[in-house]
Formats: C-alpha cells, structure tokens, sequence
C-alpha cells in the first residue's frame, strides 16, 4: 500500500534538481509526494517548477490547491484573484479578493488591505454589510484609526447617490474612532443637512446641539441634535397617559401639543 515518503531526504533531494534546473525530474518527484496527499512544499515546488516552464494555466491549477492547505499565504490568493479579473470571471475574483483581504489583516499588511478594500469597493460598493464586517475585524486585529481611514474611503459613494442614512451611519463610525476628527464632523453635518432639509427647525437644533463646535463632545452633540430633530414640527409623539398628541408649536424647547 501507500505509504508517505520519508519527506525531508526527498526535500534535500528535490531542492538539489531545483537548483541544477532541471524542471522534468523535479515536476516528476513532486507528483510522487502528491501521491500520498496534499503537501505544501511539493505544491509550492511544483508551482516554481510550472513558473520556469512557463506553463501558466498548470501554475495556476496548482495554486488553487496551495491556498487550500496554507491557509496564512495571502499574496498568490491575490494573484489568482487578479488572474480571474482578468479573465472576466468577476464572481471569482471578488470571492479570492475578500479571501486575500482576510488574510492580509490576520498578517497585519495594512497597505495590502487598503489597496484590496479599494479594489473590492469598486466591484461591490452597496455591500455595506460586507465592509462593516471588515471593519469590526480590522478594529480587532490592527486598529480603530486603520478602520476609520477605510471608512474614508466609503462615504462619498453614497452622500453621491443622496443616501443619507448610509453617510450618517458611517461618519458616526469614524467618528467613533476618531472622535477629534473634523473632516468626518464637517460632514456629518453636511449629512445632516441633506438628510432634514424639510425640517422647520434645522438650523436652530444645528445650533443648539454645537455640532459644529470642536470644543463640545462630538457624541454628546450629535445624539442631542438627533433627539432634538425627531421632535420636530408635524411628528407625532406618543405619551402613556395623553394617547397621541399632534405638536403644534415648539418655543423655546417647550412643546404645545394639540389633542384632537
């Protein structure tokens, strides 16, 4: 029956017809090893080996059994993501791409990880459920301030299609990590604007949370501008022992409440 090779002599072995180049017998014993089930350095010798032959499609073959037994390699999962982009397999490429970026943030390679999150927003920018996701890990294993900067990257899309509940949302998260941020505190206001333009009191609750104020708490000032506006003229409020009441007219922070 099969039985596994006494691997390191063969290594030694391999690696001497590796370094004399001679692909045939080194392709040849790596398939031997194969034999006997899954092995890292035969697949990874066998790719090489492809590599200088020059077969391609044989590489690639072989990686995507690599990635399946090294589960920390991360740059050639990238390349087989980039090799089904430019094959027109988009559905592949964007399942590799988000297994790379996985792999990248367990090996804290933060510029590898941007460059692949911008890559992924560009094929999948609505999938919000798939980049906060991201960002709860990337908080876990890199940082608060590594979420935030991709965040930056996020919100614009969707302040453009007028999509004010997903900007706010996002602001707020980087906000919570970087509550001194101002960039991210000018635009949720701006949020905010867009968002309750038809509001009667905008400006006034504006005014009143200081959200535009660096000095005050950035999450003070927002949940008292967010509790503030949904009081506002024309809601309805419910209250336990009056029933529902229509607001009439707000003064001062007092509220005239017209029952019917």
């Amino acid at each position: 029956g099969k039985q596994l090779v006494d691997d390191s002599n063969l290594i030694v072995l391999i690696n001497i017809f590796v370094d004399n180049h001679k692909w045939n017998i080194v392709e040849y014993l790596c398939n031997r090893i194969l034999e006997y089930g899954e092995n890292k350095f035969a697949l990874k010798t066998l790719a090489d080996c492809y590599e200088n032959k020059n077969e391609q499609e044989q590489k690639y073959k072989i990686w995507e059994r690599y990635i399946k037994v090294d589960y920390e390699e991360a740059e050639i999962v990238k390349q087989l993501a980039e090799k089904k982009e430019q094959d027109g397999d988009l559905e592949n490429a964007i399942e590799y791409y988000k297994k790379a970026l996985h792999r990248f943030i367990n090996k804290k390679m933060f510029n590898n990880v941007k460059e692949i999150w911008e890559k992924l927003f560009s094929f999948i920018p609505d999938d919000t459920d798939f980049f906060f996701a991201i960002e709860r890990k990337i908080v876990k294993v890199l940082s608060g301030e590594r979420a935030a900067a991709l965040l930056n990257h996020l919100y614009p899309h969707f302040a453009e299609k007028d999509d004010w509940d997903t900007t706010v949302e996002i602001l707020k998260r980087i906000l919570t990590y970087e509550p001194k941020n101002s960039t991210a505190r000018k635009e949720i206001v701006e949020a905010f604007k867009n968002k309750y333009k038809s509001h009667s009191q905008l400006e006034e609750y504006l005014r009143i949370s200081n959200l535009s104020q660096s000095w005050r708490n950035v999450h003070e000032a927002i949940a008292d501008f967010e509790k503030h506006i949904a009081f506002d003229l024309g809601n309805f409020v419910y209250h336990s022992s009056w029933k529902i009441g229509k607001i009439g007219s707000i003064k001062d922070d007092l509220f005239v409440i017209d029952f019917a």
